[in-house]
């Protein structure tokens, strides 16, 4: 857990902006979150009043630039409580949308830009699942 929490330290959150999907790729690749802002913005070309907001094929390209490999699973459960109770691995990394979220469950710890809490214990159980990416390095 604390390893967790060091590397949660360098990310220098920012609060309710919709930057989910950064937060959850710069915890990722243990970059600030700054420099990934930064790289979304330059290699996906996005300007002007842009917020953070990103889709599953913006954060692989990200992800496949900064070398980080990944494993799309498939999955049974609807919804992130089920996912967490049923399929999740205790031991392993992954990136999960739920409904209008993204974020890290790294060792069963949920990990986004408000919080790091035990993942079956967060307010987003009832969420949908979206998509689960296993991070394998």
């Amino acid at each position: 857990m604390e390893n967790i929490k060091n590397k949660y330290r360098n990310l220098k959150l920012a609060g309710s902006a919709p930057n989910c999907g950064i937060v959850a790729i710069a915890y990722a690749v243990n970059m600030p979150l700054n420099t990934v802002t930064s790289d979304f913005k330059e290699v996906l070309n996005f300007h002007g009043n842009w917020k953070g907001r990103t889709s599953t094929r913006d954060r692989k390209t990200l992800m496949d630039l900064y070398g980080l490999k990944y494993i799309q699973l498939e999955y049974k459960s609807n919804t992130f409580g089920k996912w967490v109770k049923n399929e999740m691995n205790r031991n392993k990394h992954y990136l999960v949308r739920v409904t209008n979220h993204v974020f890290n469950i790294d060792k069963g710890i949920l990990i986004d830009q408000y919080s790091i809490i035990p993942a079956g214990s967060c307010n987003k159980l009832k969420k949908r699942m979206r998509d689960v990416l296993e991070i394998i390095n």
